[in-house]
């Protein structure tokens, strides 16, 4: 009896701390969506703040790769420097999935 009641108890921690993981990751996502990504030498960057450098090295599935690359660099833009833009200045390709992405992390809104 009391083997079922230790399963029981492990069982419902594991459960919360899954439901809060799920929900952490849900709030940062949807702040990472607020983030904009600007690609190349844009106007629109003229009159941000440049807070920072972004590097990013990625690897994802062969038709998510770009998604991942963009989320992960939009997330480290959020993340280090709480940036609401990022510009990606450089891009590359590579076999497998692999991308890298090159940048800043911006404030262009108060």
């Amino acid at each position: 009896m009391k083997r079922i009641k230790k399963s029981q108890s492990l069982k419902t921690v594991i459960l919360i701390i899954l439901i809060l993981a799920v929900g952490a990751c849900v709030s940062v996502s949807e702040e990472i969506a607020g983030v904009q990504l600007i690609k190349g030498n844009n106007n629109l960057i003229t009159n941000c703040q440049k807070l920072g450098p972004i590097y990013t090295d990625t690897t994802g599935g062969p038709f998510n790769f770009g998604f991942v690359a963009e989320s992960e660099f939009k997330r480290v833009a959020l993340t280090k420097y709480k940036a609401d833009s990022a510009v990606i200045t450089s891009e590359s390709l590579l076999p497998l999935g692999r991308v890298i992405l090159q940048g800043a992390a911006l404030k262009c809104y108060q």
